[in-house]
Parts: structure tokens; C-alpha cells; sequence
């Protein structure tokens, strides 16, 4: 699904919630979408870093942020991002941290 967020009958962005929210195209789209709940539309691919050997457990690439909040910021360490069965990555609870309570 796309949105189309418009200011004074032009279109202003065109894209995805996530998008919106992580990479708004003008500063009018940033305020608009800046009080929206980011744990609720964010993916776990979008905030993930590269592979670290030591991860443990793991965590679907696609599943939203706030699914999986609190099995990232219980676990000792980073816990590792899977899509397709693969290990493409790694998150922190320092990573959903920012995500869900630091401001841009």
C-alpha cells in the first residue's frame, strides 16, 4: 500500500507508511508524520546492522518493530534477522531503543 500525503493540492510524497516516517522527502511530510507510533509501522529490516557472529536468537526481517520489542531488549546481546531462512542481519536493544524513543 502507498500514501500520497498532500500540502496546498500538490503532492508532497508519495510512498509507503515506513517510508514516510524514515525518509520524509520535504519538511512539511517530517511534520506530519512526526508523532506517528514508529514501533508500530517499522519493520526490524529497516533498523538492522550488518551479521554479528555472537547473536543469539532470532527475529523475521519483516515482522514490525513492536512484535518484537521486548525479545530484542530482553536478550543478552544482539539477536539475529532472518528472511527466507537466511540470517541477513542483526538487531540491538539499543537499535529499538532509538527507534522507539529517540527523536529525529
Amino acid at each position: 500500500d502507498r500514501i500520497a500525503i498532500m500540502h496546498d493540492g500538490l503532492i508532497e510524497q508519495l510512498g509507503t507508511a515506513e517510508d514516510l516516517i524514515t525518509d520524509p522527502a520535504t519538511d512539511y511530510v517530517a511534520a506530519f508524520t512526526r508523532d506517528v507510533p514508529r514501533s508500530k509501522l517499522l519493520r526490524v529490516r529497516t533498523l538492522m546492522g550488518p551479521v554479528v557472529a555472537d547473536a543469539e536468537g532470532e527475529v523475521d526481517g519483516e515482522a514490525k518493530v513492536a512484535a518484537v520489542a521486548r525479545q530484542v531488549l530482553n536478550a543478552a546481546g544482539p539477536v539475529r534477522v532472518v528472511e527466507d531462512g537466511e540470517v541477513v542481519g542483526s538487531i540491538s536493544g539499543g537499535q529499538v531503543t532509538e527507534a522507539l524513543f529517540v527523536d529525529d
